[in-house]
């Protein structure tokens, strides 16, 4: 019988301390899909192709790390669907994670079907910004540091897990900002669709949703470092059974959800009020414009360069 009371709310991290430097939250998505891929299952996740954002299809542990990292952009989900459905009628065992929407599509893809050895993990999603403003950026800053950007790291933990810094890297140099972070916090750069999702709601698309404890429910936990915890929504029967699953790689406490409620999951996000005014500058001016009038990133190097000024003086 179906438990009537999900979603079940959990803190929950790796007990490997590696993963969880390598993870952008505390390593939940590892231990989950580890079980599937131990029993010769298939994950689906989104990657970093270079500066592109896809989702892929993987068989091993090496595959599915790359999906670790944060990516805040519409992913290219190109023939994934189809991919997805021959396994799952190969009778493959299939992780997919997406965000709500892409998970919806899946149910809406194989139809009324119903799938057993099918699993979905939706994210916390605020939204997806937009794919012209990320290209625009990764042009800006390859021209800022004088060579062509190979890889970029979203929420890099070096800068610490709530910092939200975003890292580029070249072959030489590397580039750090929050450029991003503030365009999409400012609710300036998300798709049109994003400002009326009809999934903030607490029915859930996926058995499982994953995201940040950033309440102050992670300040009382006896695994809390700092270095990240995952909040974890169980959803159905079947997410709680791949939860005991990963039960001897995790620590994980049960918490009251009403204190863990994020507003990504329940509350519709809303338009910038000048965001119209944005655009129509966006497209008549330089992305410098921007960056000085639209983020905190202009006035951070203003004040880094008065700050060492002092220093030099004294």
């Amino acid at each position: 019988m179906t438990n009537t009371n999900y979603p079940i709310c959990y803190a929950v991290k790796n007990k490997n301390i590696d993963i969880v430097a390598q993870s952008r939250s505390g390593g939940a998505f590892t231990a989950f899909s580890d079980d599937v891929l131990e029993k010769g299952g298939v994950i689906y996740g989104c990657v970093f192709e270079g500066l592109k954002v896809l989702h892929i299809r993987a068989v091993s542990k090496e595959g599915r790390d790359r999906m670790r990292n944060s990516k805040y952009i519409q992913s290219n989900i190109e023939n994934i669907y189809l991919q997805v459905k021959k396994d799952l009628d190969a009778q493959k065992i299939v992780l997919f994670s997406g965000t709500p929407c892409q998970c919806h599509a899946i149910k809406k893809y194989i139809g009324n079907k119903v799938y057993e050895n099918l699993i979905l993990i939706a994210i916390f999603c605020q939204g997806v910004a937009s794919t012209k403003v990320w290209e625009d950026y990764c042009a800006y800053v390859s021209k800022k540091v004088k060579e062509p950007i190979v890889s970029v790291s979203f929420r890099n933990k070096k800068f610490g897990w709530k910092s939200h810094i975003e890292s580029f890297y070249g072959n030489k140099k590397e580039y750090h900002s929050g450029i991003m972070r503030d365009l999409i916090s400012n609710r300036y750069i998300l798709r049109p669709s994003c400002y009326s999702c009809p999934y903030k709601n607490m029915q859930r698309q996926g058995d499982l949703t994953l995201g940040d404890l950033w309440t102050d429910e992670q300040m009382k936990l006896p695994f809390n470092d700092y270095d990240g915890i995952s909040l974890v929504l169980v959803n159905s029967d079947k997410g709680q059974e791949i939860f005991n699953a990963s039960a001897s790689k995790t620590e994980s406490i049960r918490i009251d959800i009403t204190r863990c409620k994020q507003r990504s999951l329940h509350t519709q996000v809303e338009p910038q009020k000048n965001r119209e005014a944005f655009w129509k500058n966006y497209k008549k001016r330089s992305f410098s414009y921007i960056i000085s009038h639209y983020t905190t990133e202009t006035r951070t190097n203003r004040f880094k360069k008065f700050i060492k000024q002092v220093v030099r003086r004294g």
